[in-house]
Order: structure tokens, then sequence, then C-alpha cells
């Protein structure tokens, strides 16, 4: 009898830990308000958080009063905080633990977004030996070159 009984309290003790081990996640989060220069709340206000070292990025709104709490994982986060008619608030530097919860009010200032234009192109290729110019083209490209026709006169 004794043995049945241990083996049942082992087996309820084995049961609980799992449960207790759960609940102890490896997130932090970042939380706080958005609100404007007269310190009234900014509701729906698009959230975006870039963990600096990986690229990943979260996206939130802000809730009617103005409040988010978003879960991350560890890390230094940027927070760009934008809403029709302010100026794009950006936040870096947000440094997240285990099981931290790190506060970040933002105050949105008045004023129109601006739009980021972004321009990638590539630098042509450059032989150092002979200093010539080239550059790969793909057969689009080279089927609608035009063509000097010259009628020999």
């Amino acid at each position: 009898m004794r043995k049945v009984r241990i083996a049942i309290l082992l087996g309820c003790t084995l049961g609980v830990i799992p449960t207790l081990a759960f609940g102890q996640g490896n997130l932090g989060a970042i939380t706080g308000t958005v609100v404007d220069p007269t310190s009234a709340v900014v509701p729906d206000a698009a959230l975006t958080f870039t963990n600096v070292e990986t690229g990943v990025k979260w996206t939130a709104k802000t809730s009617s009063a103005g409040y988010y709490k978003v879960p991350v994982p560890p890390g230094t986060y940027r927070l760009e905080s934008a809403k029709t008619g302010f100026k794009t608030e950006v936040t870096d530097k947000i440094v997240v633990s285990v099981a931290q919860v790190v506060t970040v009010d933002v105050t949105l200032q008045v004023g129109l977004q601006s739009q980021t234009v972004q321009v990638t192109a590539e630098a042509p290729l450059l032989t150092p030996s002979t200093a010539e110019v080239g550059t790969v083209m793909n057969p689009n490209e080279f089927q609608t070159l035009p063509i000097l026709v010259d009628d020999g006169g």
C-alpha cells in the first residue's frame, strides 16, 4: 500500500512540473502609450518593431486608449510609430531581456507623414587592369537596344 501511495504522489508531482515550466516563457514585452503633443491618446497608430540583430519585424496597432503591448523575444529593437496626420516617430535601442516588460511611451508630433523613396542601383563593373567599364545585360535588355543604321553614304 505504501508503494502505491508513493507511486501516485510521484506521478502527480511529475504531472504538475511541466505545467509550471510551461508558464515560464522566453519572451519579454514592449508596452506603452502613444499620445499627441497635448497628451491626448492616439488610437490605431501603426507600430513596427524591428529586431536590429535579426531584422525580424512585428507590427501592432494601439488600442482605442492609445495603449499597446507586444510580446517579443529578447533582443534590441527599433520602434517606428506612425499615424495619418502625424510625423513618423522612431525610437532606437530598446533592449528587452527574458521575461522583462519594457515601457516605451511615444509622443507623435503633428505634421505630414514623410514618404521615403529608396533607389537601389548597381554600380557598373570595372576592370582595374584596363579601366574598361562593362555591365551584364539580360537578353530582353539586349533585344531592346537602339540600332544605328547607316545607309553607307
